[in-house]
């Protein structure tokens, strides 16, 4: 579920600005996108730990780049709350 001061923290601690947050469609998982309005490219994923293997997503997503292929980059990470900024 998602927690909005923990949210909040995440992305003052990782000096992102936001006017808002808005949920966007979901893929096949259990995982949860929100748009982050600032004028970037630039998504929340709200992914609990519990529920999803969080270190194989990060490390395919960046094997991927590395090889060329599209996928998203993953520009923040707190693996404790399952917080993500995703390009």
């Amino acid at each position: 579920m998602l927690d909005n001061n923990k949210i909040a923290e995440f992305l003052e601690a990782n000096n992102i600005s936001y006017l808002s947050i808005e949920p966007i469609k979901q893929d096949a998982s259990n995982r949860r996108y929100f748009r982050i309005n600032n004028n970037k490219n630039t998504l929340l994923m709200d992914s609990p730990s519990i529920d999803n293997n969080n270190y194989e997503f990060i490390k395919i997503s960046d094997h991927l780049n590395t090889i060329g292929l599209s996928a998203p980059k993953i520009i923040k990470k707190d693996y404790i709350n399952g917080l993500f900024i995703i390009e």
